[in-house]
């Protein structure tokens, strides 16, 4: 097994979904602020799914970058002999 492989993918994934939610809560905050309503919870996160398409093929690519270190990090290294 390769710890750092797997790390490494597993802070991939991490940064695929943290870096949309980011962006989505920097739209929340600027549309409170331009309109000062507060929207309730589920209005926030019913239009999370709704993102460009831009950000939908960097999701895409982070999960599979991350899902390929992931597995070849789970294989066994193999015995030196």
């Amino acid at each position: 097994m390769k710890v750092k492989r797997i790390l490494i993918g597993t802070i991939i994934w991490s940064l695929g979904i943290l870096l949309p939610m980011l962006q989505h809560i920097m739209l929340m905050k600027a549309a409170v602020i331009e309109e000062g309503y507060t929207y309730s919870f589920h209005n926030m996160v019913k239009y999370f799914f709704a993102l460009p398409w831009i950000v939908w093929i960097y999701l895409i690519a982070m999960w599979l970058v991350g899902t390929i270190l992931v597995i070849s990090g789970l294989k066994a290294k193999p015995s030196e002999q």
